[in-house]
């Protein structure tokens, strides 16, 4: 009976260590995979021009492991858009992400560097040099050299506009220079960007195009680069806030593909 109790005894402390170790192994691989969706989740974007074909791509790694990837074909006047879905995966260095496609079960492979993503792999077949691809992370709290198509304006959705003329705003880098319009006019300025997200537009100017309605979008738009004095970016870089104080005076929304 003794003996039996021994062995039952040695049993279960066995167990424990095991449980013990085992735990240990899992939140050290949970705590990696946590550390590697904080640094690489996030938008990519390349560009790439054959001719008169310009291609435009954005791909998307989310943080729940899975992907979005979409392209825009430009040609002329002709534009031709796609999109796919699926889940992705990392290596054992962490280097590289392979993507599968939820569909066609169609794979990719990334090789990452520098906040670059390069295209090395297509169904297990080395990328020829012609097909290759460079991504680049995107800053997304970076205001600049992006183009902000206007969503809302003095609390107003701005609906589909028949108008020639797509109102948005786009910052030039390295400058003290912005350009934009409303849906008759162009707009130009200078712009300065200050700590702590303070913005100041001045000079601005707007062509004289003769509109056949009265522009209220327009107005409202003016107004509000004269008299804003802060911004903010929501975090997935997706809107744009033009603000005065805590009011907000415009909203606009991000379009990696103009």
């Amino acid at each position: 009976m003794k003996y039996l109790v021994k062995v039952v005894c040695v049993m279960l402390v066995a167990a424990s260590i095991y449980g013990f170790t085992a735990g240990k192994g899992k939140k050290k691989k949970e705590t990696v995979k946590n550390e590697k969706t904080t640094e690489w989740s996030g938008v990519y974007k390349g560009v790439q021009v054959d001719g008169k074909k310009k291609t435009i791509s954005v791909l998307y790694l989310n943080a729940d492991f899975t992907y979005a990837f979409k392209t825009m074909e430009a040609e002329d006047t002709v534009f031709v858009f796609a999109e796919s879905k699926g889940s992705l995966s990392w290596n054992k260095t962490g280097d590289e992400a392979t993507l599968e496609d939820s569909v066609g079960k169609h794979k990719v492979v990334y090789r990452m560097k520098e906040n670059i993503l390069e295209k090395i792999k297509e169904n297990k077949k080395a990328v020829a040099e012609s097909e290759s691809l460079q991504l680049e992370k995107i800053n997304l709290q970076k205001i600049t050299d992006k183009y902000w198509k206007l969503i809302e304006i003095a609390n107003t959705p701005v609906t589909d506009i028949a108008s020639k003329k797509e109102p948005h705003l786009f910052i030039i880098e390295n400058s003290d220079r912005f350009t934009a319009a409303s849906d008759c006019n162009s707009i130009n300025g200078r712009c300065n960007i200050a700590d702590k997200d303070q913005i100041a537009f001045s000079k601005i100017a707007a062509s004289m195009s003769a509109c056949t309605s009265a522009d209220d979008i327009e107005v409202q738009m003016l107004r509000a680069f004269q008299v804003a004095n802060s911004y903010t970016i929501s975090q997935d870089g997706q809107y744009l806030f033009l603000n005065k104080a805590s009011i907000t005076l415009a909203r606009f929304e991000i379009d990696y593909f103009k």
